[in-house]
């Protein structure tokens, strides 16, 4: 940082924390809110216009029923828009196969972590820029959203009377969030990159509020448990009912979970293609239009397995085909078939010889040929594939619900309405005080809630005593509490004390003070700590900033986060963005970070001239 505080600042956290008021952030220019529910997977909307809040109405984009589309891209070599959703996966089986084909590109997004933005593979082996792919997504999926309010409206709307809202994974990285928010602008649906008429909310806590209409007699003091399953990850977040009407809730834990999505079983399945076809074969067949049709059927296979029997058991480990409980049929095939014809032209294969050196290595679930092109994959092969997933999420949840008393599972996102998972979750976690729940429509769970949190309050009449709920909660917001993931702090300037251990070891850095060199050291400045609970108006902050340097016209701030809930050493938290702030010789400045919600806000305040702006966190992105 460069910018220092003064002596008299150095005290507890606490001490120099403020809390400020509540602040409703919806803006009086909205009259409709969309909320864009961006899975992995699958990608729908919901919408409802202000002065209806009761009825909230969710659209397929490119479509007039509730549902999802593919979340599919498809556009020229020169990144030019083709097509999105279940079109984009025709045109590329119909059209040019030199098109870039994209999917399952949200899932990089665990990998951004500033610097330059990754790139997004196509199927036929080209590659986009990520955020290039990510706003063309939305820019598609908001035009779908605004031809439908206009359709359902007399008046004409732009993007500026709509309040947008975009899921986001629970356990993604701040850095994340801001790449997605860096796409929405892009796509259009903001004017500005830090404009409130955008909220990122998280995919569960979206998910959640299924709860109310599910007739689930909740009342307050229970405490539940969501687990969005979607196609690229398993987001979990437990809470507590404080009201129920209107729903008012506490987070008991900070969000958790993993990449244990249905895109993972996809890999296994993929895998087994490969080690059945051979590597080249299975790479060349991954280039050509000919996959997506194979991957049309496994998705029909995958989604409607049912094993009778085979999911009520304890899943093996990743191993394939090693289960030894559970009956091996499943209806009367025992088996599914799916054909191999196009990948076997494609690639001048026959298929005989290729299931049997198969069989010789898998004897205990051996394929059969089916009318020369097809294979039956038996049922225990086909519930190997799920293994590593469901590994995955029963050691989770179980390790969650150890230490907590759960009254409900809320299953929700695409995966929930596998068969497999449900009566694996069902055996493992049901008794006689937990219900599993799953909603109707899962997988349009999130995004048909997403606008009712986010509406004007109700009537006066129909509020509560102005005391209940917390008086912290903003309007229309369910959550009156979450927990911080991390530690979150910045890096300040002190002055060198030779016995203070946290400035030993340190590189000094120094400023001409009254004719004399002053040594100062850098060190780590904690604004919230892991585990503290938090309302939607929390914010911490700091003042009496002042340059280093007479010649500085910013102050410039390090935002760093921290797995650990106490840092000692500034090299043991990781720099996850920056703020500057306008400040010239002698002028002041304080520092508010917001930390209530899904991103980190940051508002900066020249405490000498009383200008106050909102600062833009930068996540050192390169420029496109």
């Amino acid at each position: 940082m460069n910018g220092k505080r003064y002596n008299e600042c150095v005290q507890s956290a606490n001490k120099r924390s403020k809390r400020g008021g509540p602040k409703d952030v919806t803006s009086n220019s909205s009259i409709a809110c969309v909320g864009i529910d961006f899975g992995t997977s699958g990608t729908g909307f919901a919408y409802a216009f202000m002065d209806r809040q009761d009825e909230i109405f969710c659209r397929e984009p490119g479509g007039q029923e509730p549902g999802k589309t593919s979340t599919t891209l498809l556009l020229t070599r020169d990144e030019q828009f083709i097509a999105f959703g279940s079109r984009a996966r025709e045109e590329y089986y119909e059209g040019d196969p030199s098109s870039l084909f994209f999917e399952n590109f949200k899932m990089l997004l665990n990998q951004v972590d500033g610097g330059t933005y990754p790139l997004a593979p196509a199927l036929n082996g080209g590659e986009a820029s990520l955020r290039t792919v990510l706003s063309q997504s939305l820019r598609y999926v908001k035009e779908e959203a605004m031809a439908t309010l206009n359709r359902s409206s007399a008046m004409v709307f732009t993007a500026d009377h709509v309040k947008w809202v975009v899921t986001v994974p629970a356990i993604w990285s701040d850095c994340a969030k801001a790449m997605m928010r860096k796409a929405a602008f892009d796509a259009g649906l903001i004017r500005e990159e830090t404009s409130q008429q955008l909220q990122l909310a998280l995919e569960p806590e979206a998910a959640c509020m299924v709860c109310e209409r599910e007739n689930v007699c909740l009342k307050p003091g229970d405490q539940f448990m969501v687990v969005d399953c979607g196609g690229g990850t398993i987001d979990i977040t437990m809470s507590r009912v404080h009201t129920c009407s209107p729903l008012s809730l506490d987070e008991i834990l900070a969000p958790s979970g993993g990449p244990w999505g249905s895109t993972y079983v996809d890999k296994e399945f993929e895998a087994f293609i490969s080690e059945l076809l051979g590597e080249e074969a299975y790479h060349r067949s991954r280039e050509s239009v000919v996959w997506i049709e194979l991957l049309r059927t496994w998705e029909a296979v995958k989604t409607s397995f049912d094993p009778k029997g085979l999911a009520k058991f304890r899943c093996p480990g990743a191993d394939r085909g090693r289960q030894e409980n559970g009956d091996s049929s499943s209806g009367r095939s025992g088996g599914r078939v799916i054909n191999l014809a196009p990948l076997l032209v494609l690639n001048r294969l026959e298929l005989t010889p290729l299931v049997q050196a198969f069989n010789q290595r898998h004897p205990d679930h051996p394929l059969q040929i089916r009318m020369i092109t097809a294979v039956m994959i038996p049922n225990q092969l086909i519930l190997s594939f799920f293994a590593p997933v469901l590994n995955s999420i029963v050691q989770h949840v179980s390790m969650l619900v150890k230490n907590q008393r759960i009254d409900y599972i809320f299953l929700v996102g695409g995966f929930a309405e596998s068969k497999v998972l449900l009566e694996n979750m069902k055996h493992n976690f049901e008794t006689c005080d937990r219900r599993i729940v799953v909603p109707l429509r899962p997988s349009l769970a999130g995004a048909c809630m997403l606008a009712c949190p986010l509406l004007p309050p109700p009537p006066p009449h129909a509020l509560p005593p102005p005391h209940f709920p917390c008086a912290d909660v903003l309007p229309g917001e369910p959550f009156r509490s979450r927990i911080a993931r991390f530690t979150y702090g910045c890096d300040i300037l002190e002055p060198f004390d030779p016995f203070d251990a946290r400035h030993r070891d340190h590189k000094l850095h120094f400023k001409s003070e009254d004719g004399k060199m002053v040594p100062y050291v850098r060190i780590f400045n904690p604004l919230v700590h892991k585990g503290t609970k938090m309302s939607p108006s929390f914010e911490v902050t700091q003042a009496q900033f002042e340059s280093v340097e007479d010649s500085q016209d910013m102050c410039d701030f390090d935002i760093l986060a921290s797995a650990e809930e106490e840092v000692d050493n500034i090299e043991d938290a990781k720099i996850i963005g920056s703020v500057g702030v306008k400040l010239k010789a002698g002028q002041e400045a304080a520092l508010s970070l917001s930390f209530g919600k899904t991103e980190i806000q940051a508002t900066a305040m020249n405490l000498t001239t009383g200008e106050k702006s909102r600062a833009v966190i930068d996540w050192g992105f390169d420029s496109v």
